[in-house]
């Protein structure tokens, strides 16, 4: 058993080299092309949905999933609680998005005065209950999908066919347990959040018979990303045809990105900007800075350069590093510290220490409360490949502390630019390292930034906007009795 394990993982890791990968889809895709797959067989033609094909395969792809839905996953007509909002993610974990499911679901409950349940795939392994503590704390409902057995009289041609799409007998089961759970709690409305979690309880929430389906979207169109599954695409597809369903995202640039994917009008899709509880972000004293400081090894005088991130291929954590050494051999007195935990973490660590610079760039793990690392930065430098519309980036200007962001996604519509930050169009260390620098040798610009950005995230990221914007996407399914803080006009 632990032979066939190794040589599973070892397959794996084969074909999701970016080469390897690539090579498959262009073959798979040339064999649908010839027809030599699909015409006989039709459910092989997963084999070739992939993204270089999404729209060749979209009548199969989308009949297979919806054919599975219907015979497999049992429909109910609900009695939907008015006052009751389920919110569907995969972990808790201390990431972006689900800061944003923690600020929207105490929003709902404090100031809206509803029932807010947070359902949520996955809480017992490693970090993924890293919120839910807080949730607890706060008295918002937090549960799991129950991981109960499940299995069907499907053949083998269905099992072929779900394995392809990536959905597999496994994705059919979280769909048919999510959507028994949706039926015990029966809200009036269920908000997703990001794509397997959209697919996965917004087909769950249409077999429960939920009268409102919010889909919430962080980023960019899923088939930018290596994990991405043809599923999705044809998961999305279905449901956008689905009056109870809204789609959400937190960029402009995101929403665009989705709209071309899925072939709908730019207006299906709406924009909700984060919202942050800036009155919570207060800056630390001196006094606790310079303990955190000293606590991670950072010297007490001189700038600093920042970052927090997960430690993903997306965020560019080793271009972030060379982009970091560059500044410090411009900066000779600045120092860097980089926030966060994932897979590339190590792989950053030893990066640092072969550019002589293990002493200089620090690297913390996941801090709980991202306030003290950040006014412990100067500049907040963000290398991502692919962004949605990055929290860290408006609470660090919440804060005064200007930021060097990529051209990607959404973060450019984090920052004023030329005011509160810059947007950098290429992705290369000297691009990154060009406008930080600048910020560190301009005491009046960044002077001038630190005054300006508390204002403009106030403006444009408070989470009272947020919440009234999500409450209309809501609807009038969502009726809860309103509190007193709602009366007055904060919602």
């Amino acid at each position: 058993m632990q032979v066939r394990e190794s040589l599973g993982r070892a397959f794996a890791w084969f074909v999701s080299r970016k080469r390897v990968r690539a090579a498959m889809e262009q073959v798979h895709y040339l064999l649908l092309r010839w027809r030599l797959l699909g015409a006989r067989y039709p459910q092989l033609a997963y084999l070739g949905a992939c993204r270089h094909m999404q729209a060749a395969d979209d009548t199969t792809g989308a009949a297979i999933l919806k054919d599975a839905i219907a015979r497999h996953v049992p429909v109910a007509a609900a009695c939907p609680d008015p006052d009751r909002a389920v919110m569907v993610c995969g972990t808790l974990g201390g990431g972006g998005a689900e800061r944003q499911i923690v600020n929207t679901a105490l929003e709902l409950q404090a100031r809206a005065n509803a029932q807010v349940t947070v359902l949520c795939q996955n809480l017992s392994v490693g970090s993924n209950d890293f919120f839910r503590q807080q949730l607890v704390d706060a008295g918002v409902s937090v549960a799991e999908v129950p991981r109960t057995p499940w299995s069907c009289a499907a053949g083998w041609r269905d099992r072929v066919s779900w394995r392809a799409s990536g959905l597999g007998q496994h994705g059919l089961s979280d769909i048919v347990r999510i959507a028994a759970a949706l039926r015990e709690f029966a809200p009036s409305v269920v908000h997703a959040w990001l794509d397997e979690m959209n697919v996965k309880a917004g087909l769950a929430a249409a077999a429960a018979g939920v009268p409102r389906i919010v889909l919430g979207g962080r980023s960019v169109a899923p088939w930018r990303f290596a994990i991405y599954r043809p599923y999705l695409r044809h998961g999305y597809r279905l449901l956008c045809a689905d009056p109870r369903v809204s789609l959400l995202n937190n960029s402009r640039a995101g929403a665009h990105d989705y709209a071309r994917w899925l072939g709908v009008a730019p207006e299906r899709i709406r924009v909700v900007r984060n919202g942050l509880a800036l009155d919570e972000l207060e800056r630390p004293g001196a006094d606790a800075v310079r303990r955190w400081r000293h606590a991670h090894g950072l010297p007490p005088g001189g700038p600093t350069v920042g970052g927090i991130m997960r430690f993903t291929e997306e965020k560019e954590p080793l271009l972030w590093v060379h982009a970091v050494a560059m500044v410090l051999e411009s900066n000779p007195g600045a120092a860097a510290v980089l926030v966060g935990n994932g897979p590339l973490l190590a792989r950053a660590c030893r990066l640092a220490k072969r550019l002589g610079l293990a002493d200089r760039i620090r690297f913390t793990g996941l801090v709980r409360g991202p306030a003290i690392a950040i006014a412990a930065m100067d500049v907040l430098l963000l290398s991502s490949r692919y962004e949605g519309l990055p929290n860290v980036v408006i609470e660090a200007q919440a804060m005064g502390v200007p930021a060097v962001v990529t051209r990607r996604g959404g973060s450019a519509e984090a920052i004023e630019a030329g005011v509160t930050g810059w947007a950098v169009d290429e992705l290369t260390p000297a691009a990154l390292a060009a406008p930080v620098n600048r910020i560190l040798a301009d005491s009046g610009w960044a002077r001038a930034a630190r005054g300006r950005a508390p204002d403009f995230v106030r403006e444009r990221f408070a989470l009272q906007r947020m919440l009234r914007e999500t409450l209309q996407v809501y609807g009038e399914t969502f009726r809860p009795a309103k509190s007193e803080a709602a009366g007055r006009g904060d919602v």
